[in-house]
């Protein structure tokens, strides 16, 4: 039996309730999607930020994992995978035999060609930061014709890279058109999208796909979205009109969780208001029953989309266990009978029972949730969630030596079950459960294999 092509799509700041059924956005593709994927309502990030986040989602490994411990975050710079570490790509092209196509943010410094990939059309570090360009790496791989032919010019707000910043989706688009047409299967094409990471000035609103200004009737922050869904539709289009979408396995997740408009940001608000319509007669809230956003370790931002598709694989519906949305790299290669090393994806669980199952299950197999930054970590054991920052100086995420307890100080412990908003710190009166957590932590970070059990209990 032929192996199923892979396209993997990750979004940029999108939480799960901006694209859900109850979204108000006028998302027609992603909802024919929704329909047809197993959906998980609540998935978690490993990171609430770009680079940790997109190290994560290539490797299947903890930020922590990284060359630096939290992603990589310069261009050029040597690559955050360190030497031996290997992406889903190479992984897919080593084990599978998959022609393998990137197109859109890297965010992950080195080199996508040494990262697995055939061929590749990116943006080093996202539409807002310099380089203001679209690189080119592979052998054949042109610009398309929908691409800026002009590069920014270096400068963050000027009419060039403003420009080059407008066409980038249609660009991206148009390069996920070409590769899912013509690519040798099986293919892996993996499209990070641009939207919909601000800035978000009126040209980027009125040229994306298409997309008239105020298309979403809530602003350029939302008329992103509606280009991601046009660029999903894209994507979908260029499945059916070669005749592979039943042989294609489509995962849809972002890097981390919803953003927040910047000057609520700026305030220190830790709960993100309701976005307002521009008519002012309705409001939608993208965080209902979360605290938090992108860059903060609440629940609001680490919660993330994650939809698969595998017609006559993996029944479509809705599933609300809490998973961790590493754990699809695993997974994914276990079920297209890849092997994995033990040294590969290191984090991530082989799901696959649970996938494949008709059933929906209240509880996944994991139970553990890990997500760090520079100097943070949060780690949830089914609904108790304690945060530590790294305490001791000669701990470092990148180590090499064993982590000791003394390396990681708690600074809060929240029971979500009674405390959805996170705002009761019960660090003094639960200690047994912060210690447990802390003993789970040492477990997840001293381990060199996937972990062995996925499921600890730290109630008693």
């Amino acid at each position: 039996m032929s192996r199923p092509n892979v396209v993997i799509i990750v979004a940029d700041d999108l939480g799960p309730l901006t694209i859900a059924p109850t979204s108000p956005l006028p998302l027609p593709n992603l909802r024919a999607l929704h329909d047809e994927s197993l959906v998980f309502e609540d998935a978690h990030a490993p990171a609430a930020l770009c680079a940790p986040g997109r190290y994560a989602l290539m490797t299947g490994n903890l930020p922590l994992r990284s060359r630096t411990g939290g992603g990589e975050w310069g261009w050029p710079a040597p690559s955050a995978l360190r030497p031996g570490q290997r992406s889903i790509a190479q992984l897919l092209r080593d084990g599978g035999g998959y022609h393998t196509q990137f197109g859109g943010k890297w965010h992950l410094g080195g080199d996508p060609i040494d990262t697995g990939f055939d061929g590749a059309l990116f943006v080093a570090k996202g539409h807002n930061f310099p380089p203001y360009a679209t690189l080119l790496r592979g052998v054949g791989i042109r610009r398309p014709p929908e691409c800026s032919t002009n590069d920014g010019d270096g400068s963050k707000d000027s009419p060039a890279t403003s420009a080059w910043r407008a066409a980038l989706p249609n660009c991206l688009a148009a390069r996920a058109r070409h590769v899912l047409r013509s690519a040798p299967l099986p293919f892996l094409y993996y499209h990070s999208a641009s939207q919909k990471h601000g800035p978000y000035e009126a040209g980027v609103g009125m040229t994306q796909l298409g997309t008239v200004a105020n298309a979403s009737g809530f602003g350029p922050r939302f008329d992103a979205v509606v280009s991601l869904d046009l660029a999903v539709g894209t994507v979908l289009d260029a499945l059916n009109a070669r005749s592979i979408t039943e042989s294609t396995v489509l995962v849809l997740t972002s890097d981390h969780g919803q953003d927040c408009e910047w000057q609520h940001v700026s305030n220190r608000k830790v709960v993100c208001p309701s976005a307002l319509s521009t008519d002012r007669t309705r409001s939608f809230d993208a965080f209902a029953g979360m605290r938090g956003y992108k860059g903060t370790f609440f629940e609001g931002g680490l919660r993330v989309p994650l939809w698969v598709r595998w017609p006559g694989r993996i029944p479509a519906r809705v599933s609300r266990a809490t998973t961790a949305t590493i754990d699809y790299v695993r997974t994914l290669l276990s079920m297209l009978r890849v092997e994995v090393l033990s040294t590969d994806a290191v984090d991530s669980v082989d799901l696959s029972q649970e996938w494949s199952s008709h059933s929906s299950l209240a509880q996944s197999a994991r139970n553990v949730f890990v997500a760090n930054g520079p100097a943070g970590i949060t780690v949830r054991v089914d609904q108790l969630k304690a945060h530590f920052r790294l305490f001791s100086p000669g701990c470092q995420w990148n180590q090499t030596t064993p982590f000791v307890r003394g390396c990681f100080r708690a600074l809060s412990l929240i029971d979500l079950s009674v405390d959805p908003l996170e705002r009761d710190n019960k660090l003094a009166t639960l200690p047994g459960a912060a210690q447990c957590i802390r003993n789970v932590l040492l477990s997840t970070t001293n381990s060199a294999s996937p972990p062995s059990r996925a499921d600890y209990d730290c109630t008693h």
